[in-house]
């Protein structure tokens, strides 16, 4: 099973999987991959149907710069058509992430949530530009 694991901060953290895997008696057919999620291997676009991140795009963008336009691009890149991509984040503003992923429908918008909201986006089945904003409920 192929099973990215996309780090930001420090390479330690592959590590760190690694040893919970096996403290959990987890699937030793797992492997684990460390990358920088603002370039994600070319290899790897339209290769899954789902991600699932917390925390790290907060992350991301606490570090300034157009390191969030880099991972979001990157990160659907690598969605295939139809795949999902689900974000917990607090810390991300509203109207920067309607700009991260403006082309990806919203599946749900969870900006009404508590501390950090869940996000659910889906990669459209062809590649166009969504020119409406986005509009979802809970």
């Amino acid at each position: 099973m192929f099973v990215p694991f996309f780090c930001f901060i420090k390479e330690h953290a592959i590590e760190r999987q690694q040893d919970l895997l096996y403290y959990y008696g987890g699937n030793h057919e797992i492997d684990l991959y460390q990358s920088d999620v603002r370039v994600l291997p070319e290899e790897w676009t339209g290769q899954f149907d789902a991600i699932l991140e917390k925390g790290l795009l907060d992350a991301v963008y606490l570090s300034g710069g157009n390191n969030a336009e880099q991972a979001a691009q990157s990160l659907v890149r690598t969605l295939r058509p139809g795949g999902v991509f689900i974000s917990v984040s607090g810390v991300v503003p509203e109207d920067q992430r309607k700009e991260l992923f403006k082309d990806m429908e919203w599946v749900r918008d969870g900006s009404k949530d508590l501390k950090a909201g869940c996000f659910i986006f889906r990669k459209p089945l062809q590649d166009s530009v969504k020119t409406s904003s986005p509009s979802c409920s809970h």
